[in-house]
């Protein structure tokens, strides 16, 4: 039986109103990020303790999509709008892709879509999902470079895909394979030939995975051939991470009755994976949204 414990990571600062944090500390540092919808503000927590709270970005009332690298989080705002980052050390959001640039893209689509954003070897580089919908879908991977934006690859997941310890690959998921692409030139190598989930993360070695299939919790040993599931959420997730070295999973899970606003509660679990714990880390009110896990021994 896994033992379900309530600690936390964070100073109590952080409460703010919006989630519940306890104010123990594990052997692990975890950082996360989640919009205080009350006081229209992103809470920014990192893996060493500390925290920043900034103001949303106009013309946008969420974040869609968090991602830690670099020593900043980087966010878009639900509602179409620029791609930005926050800067630590300045204390500020930077736009590192204007809206004007991928609404250029498919100016007579009706849609855009937004999903993860994958933050490269450079602060204002990344790779992002865009699904442009109108008379015809264009849809995959983008580079966010120098300001510009352009086509890297296609792939089945919208919310997940990640990147080798020096961000010149991307594993991706294509066609129910998993595949690493080369960031510079668009190469492909098939690692995995049957790779069924589509909300994962995986190590920059590529050695281990962790994966959600059914609201089922897995982490796969790809050196072993060997699963190990974590825990049964029987609830919709859709963000997961796990450690450069593979001892950590972070993961959220949404009590959600609908995606528009809802009355839901979230939580954000750690799962141990040397000790077979889970850990409840936070959990949040109406209208938190969590994301872009920090994990840092």
């Amino acid at each position: 039986m896994r033992k379900l414990l309530l600690i936390s990571l964070f100073m109590a600062v952080m409460l703010c109103g919006c989630g519940k944090h306890d104010d123990k500390k594990t052997a692990i540092g975890i950082g996360y990020a989640y919009v205080n919808y009350p006081e229209q503000k992103l809470e920014l927590v990192y893996a060493d303790g500390t925290a920043d709270s900034c103001e949303l970005y106009p013309e946008g009332d969420g974040m869609d999509d968090i991602s830690y690298a670099n020593g900043n989080y980087y966010f878009y705002n639900i509602y179409n709008s620029n791609i930005v980052r926050y800067d630590r050390d300045k204390g500020e959001m930077i736009t590192i892709l204007d809206k004007s640039k991928y609404k250029g893209i498919a100016p007579d689509h009706d849609g855009v879509e937004i999903g993860h954003i994958e933050p490269l070897n450079e602060d204002d580089k990344a790779a992002i999902y865009f699904k442009f919908t109108g008379n015809e879908t264009i849809k995959g991977i983008f580079l966010i470079d120098d300001g510009e934006l352009e086509f890297l690859c296609d792939s089945d997941s919208m919310y997940s895909f990640s990147s080798d310890k020096n961000k010149e690959h991307l594993y991706v998921r294509q066609k129910g394979k998993l595949v690493s692409i080369n960031v510079k030139d668009g190469t492909s190598e098939v690692l995995i030939d049957n790779f069924e989930p589509y909300i994962f993360d995986i190590t920059p070695s590529a050695d281990k995975i962790a994966y959600f299939i059914d609201k089922m919790a897995y982490i796969y040993d790809v050196k072993q051939d060997h699963e190990d599931d974590i825990t049964d959420l029987d609830l919709p997730a859709n963000k997961i991470s796990i450690s450069d070295d593979g001892k950590w999973v972070a993961f959220e899970n949404i009590g959600a009755v609908g995606y528009i606003y809802p009355a839901r509660d979230e939580h954000i679990y750690l799962y141990d994976c040397e000790n077979d714990e889970l850990h409840d880390i936070a959990s949040g009110n109406v209208g938190t949204d969590y994301g872009g896990f920090d994990l840092q021994e």
